[in-house]
């Protein structure tokens, strides 16, 4: 992301604090804290039902793939500051764990099915 950002001297002036700032508003922005919370919450449940049926843990090879692609930022939703996807909101090393978790974005599917009863 760094890379596409344009930065224009004359307008920053000599203000220490501006390129970050500037860095800051080029974000994308994450949902709101309720959608963010749902989300969560099925998560969660969705993974606590795999640890429950006894489905094998994610490998670590795995999760270093998913972390890799979220961090190249390919869809554009990775906001660098906060470690954080912009197009679910969720915290990307906590998701990237979780065996049920997928991507958004198709980047990466779940290793092991959601079940079909839960929300």
């Amino acid at each position: 992301m760094v890379e596409r950002l344009v930065w224009d001297q004359e307008v920053a002036g000599s203000n220490p604090v501006a390129p970050i700032l500037f860095f800051i508003r080029m974000q994308p922005r994450p949902p709101g804290f309720l959608t963010m919370v749902r989300g969560f919450l099925r998560a969660s449940t969705r993974e606590s039902a795999a640890i429950l049926r006894g489905d094998p843990e994610m490998p670590p090879a795995e999760i270093d793939r998913r972390y890799a692609i979220c961090r190249s930022n390919v869809c554009g939703q990775y906001m660098v500051l906060d470690d954080r996807c912009a197009a679910c909101g969720c915290n990307v090393p906590k998701k990237i764990a979780w065996r049920t978790a997928s991507c958004p974005d198709g980047h990466w599917p779940a290793i092991s099915p959601p079940d079909a009863s839960l929300p």
